[in-house]
């Protein structure tokens, strides 16, 4: 039934009661909101045009929600876009019911809304964020493939037990290798971002791959005087 089967639709409260005025006492935010439109308006408490105003706002609620009920669970909107849209669909409800009232397209208030999106109180939250992120990745970036730049050809020896390897050192892997810790932390959370949970785990990846990445750069002795591709090794 759930992947078969399609959800019944949705019916609002304003569709569905007889006493426009009688709900409204039961919804004291959206009599506020509603009522100073309509008497702008001099429209009556259960005037149809109210109701058809309220209904189709209802709708963007609709909107927002059965997305949810998606019966591929991957294909579900994430709980930072829920959040977005329900605020959106809150922060515009008084200006949407006088949009409606007055025959002009609503303030879209969807689940999928723009990390731009003005209308969400937490999308200067989402940009800092993001350019933090950003910045972050540069400069791992910068850092792993100068290293790899310094290192690349650098004469070495690395002793573990009783076998042990030497050679030169190949700067791409080096650069690579200086990666896996990030790359480890964020498979790791990848499935919960956001939440607690996420954060504790990909922290504890982070640090046992930077602990054997540190062990494997403690066992590294390289030649002393030795040069590499243009670049000395001291």
């Amino acid at each position: 039934m759930k992947v078969d089967e399609q959800p019944r639709p949705f019916v609002s409260t304003h569709q569905a009661s007889a006493d426009l005025s009688s709900l409204m006492r039961r919804e004291p935010d959206v009599a506020v909101v509603a009522g100073k439109v309509a008497i702008d308006l001099g429209l009556g408490p259960n005037a149809p045009a109210l109701r058809d105003a309220l209904m189709l706002v209802d709708e963007q609620l609709a909107d927002v929600l059965a997305p949810c009920l998606h019966p591929d669970q991957r294909k579900r909107p994430s709980s930072e876009a829920m959040r977005d849209g329900l605020s959106a669909f809150c922060n515009a409800y008084g200006q949407n019911v006088a949009r409606a009232l007055r025959g002009e397209p609503l303030i879209p208030c969807n689940g999928s809304a723009s990390w731009l999106d003005a209308a969400s109180p937490f999308a200067l939250r989402r940009i800092v964020r993001t350019v933090g992120k950003a910045l972050a990745f540069g400069v791992l970036l910068v850092v792993a493939v100068e290293t790899g730049l310094l290192v690349d050809g650098a004469a070495a020896r690395i002793s573990l037990g009783s076998g042990a390897w030497e050679g030169r050192l190949n700067g791409l892997a080096v650069a690579a290798a200086l990666l896996i810790p990030a790359l480890c932390a964020y498979v790791v959370r990848k499935g919960e971002r956001g939440t607690r949970a996420a954060f504790l785990r990909g922290t504890f990846a982070l640090l046992i791959a930077e602990t054997l990445l540190f062990v494997l750069v403690s066992l590294i002795d390289f030649e002393a005087g030795g040069q590499a591709r243009g670049i000395v090794s001291r």
